[in-house]
């Protein structure tokens, strides 16, 4: 009987991950991983590090050549374009086709350029490649005003690589604070402080009117009727799945690709993992579920049996040099809910607690109690419960007790 062969398009973490996990779960298996560029697969998150010098070319690596050829995972630079579901064959972008048993879609997502007039005069951009790292490298001369566009966790590292670099910067946020994903509003003002006082302007709750210039960029006009002169505008604003092929091959689709606790799709034979896919409802967008995905979908694709049952948003950031920790729902609503915080020394802690439990917290400047209060919230044990929080937030005792 002919080996079995696993096919797995994309070349980020969940790929890489899925493709070890099939090896590890199968010996025999041919596993053929497609990634579009030219360039053996790297760390995207560590793109903004490359921008400020921090990291070279070849650090970006997320494995050397000689790890692929250890395991048996042939490398192809080409893009799958199609899939014939029932004859299981791929096809790519220069017509090539090629046979599957089982198959893996880690495709990723790409940047969300929001419909803002100007967005394609030269000078505006949006990060997601190395090519695209290269050519902001290529215009980030001392000096250079530059308008980033989104205060989220790219943007920030961006605006802060681009400072480094001698970078004139501006970030603009249309939400109300920075990280609105990651940081509740007084945590978010501890880290707006610290990136202000790197030489970085930073302004949230800016709505962009349109982006200025003929030839090349201009500035940035407000809403408010202001204008920004800039010659550089950087766009990270979100990302969004890569769903042209799974909605082509008409696999089930939502906000990203369905997919169940095996990471199968609705064809029993195609598995999703990482930031392409939705699994019960939630498109994650992050590192550690993007791990997590792609070793169960490697496992389940290879024969084996894992389950991803989901976990909650836990995220541990070094954002412009500085810690950040956020896990759970640190912005509860309802009844008997209370906001259990500390502030000293430049650093803000935040714990917030549900009918004595707690849910979620915000870190910023110390994080040295991260893993104290991630497992809090993981465990769901009334915060009371727990001696190392009771020291960790002194006021939490006569809080909760008051309340009782």
């Amino acid at each position: 009987m002919a080996n079995e062969i696993i096919l797995i398009i994309g070349g980020g973490i969940a790929a890489l991950t899925a493709a070890e996990a099939a090896r590890d779960t199968s010996g025999d298996a041919e596993i053929t991983l497609y990634y579009g560029e030219p360039v053996l697969p790297y760390n995207r998150m560590n793109l903004t590090r490359y921008i400020a010098g921090e990291v070279g070319a070849e650090e970006l690596n997320l494995r050397d050549a000689e790890w692929y050829a250890q395991r048996r995972i042939r490398m192809v630079h080409g893009i799958v374009a199609s899939l014939d579901r029932k004859g299981r064959v791929a096809t790519l972008e220069t017509g090539a086709q090629v046979k599957y048993d089982r198959l893996i879609i880690a495709t990723g997502s790409s940047p969300f350029i929001p419909p803002i007039p100007g967005t394609e005069i030269d000078g505006v951009m949006a990060l997601r490649t190395l090519q695209d790292a290269d050519t902001i490298l290529r215009r980030a001369k001392p000096g250079i005003r530059t308008v980033c566009i989104g205060g989220g966790l790219l943007g920030i590292e961006l605006a802060a690589g681009l400072n480094k670099l001698g970078a004139k910067v501006t970030v603009l946020e249309g939400f109300g604070w920075l990280l609105p994903r990651q940081l509740a509003p007084k945590a978010s003002a501890v880290l707006k402080s610290k990136i202000e006082s790197l030489g970085i302007d930073v302004r949230c709750g800016e709505k962009i009117a349109r982006i200025l210039g003929g030839a090349k960029v201009a500035g940035v006009e407000l809403e408010s009727g202001e204008t920004l002169d800039s010659e550089a505008v950087l766009i990270s604003a979100g990302v969004r799945p890569n769903l042209a092929v799974p909605k082509e091959a008409g696999l089930d689709v939502g906000k990203g690709l369905t997919v169940d606790d095996r990471m199968a799709t609705s064809d029993p034979d195609i598995f999703g993992a990482g930031d392409v896919t939705e699994h019960r409802g939630v498109v994650y967008g992050l590192w550690p579920a993007a791990l997590e995905q792609g070793r169960v979908a490697g496992i389940n694709a290879a024969g084996g049996s894992g389950t991803f049952k989901g976990m909650a948003p836990s995220t541990f950031l070094k954002v412009a040099g500085v810690d950040v920790f956020s896990t759970g729902d640190f912005m509860p609503k309802g009844d008997n809910v209370n906001l259990i915080e500390k502030a000293e020394g430049g650093t803000y802690s935040l714990l917030a607690i549900r009918d004595g439990i707690p849910v979620g917290a915000n870190l910023v400047g110390d994080v040295s109690a991260a893993i104290t209060v991630k497992n809090a919230v993981a465990k769901a044990r009334p915060a009371l419960d727990t001696p190392r929080l009771l020291e960790l937030f002194p006021g939490l005792a006569s809080e909760l007790r008051g309340t009782e």
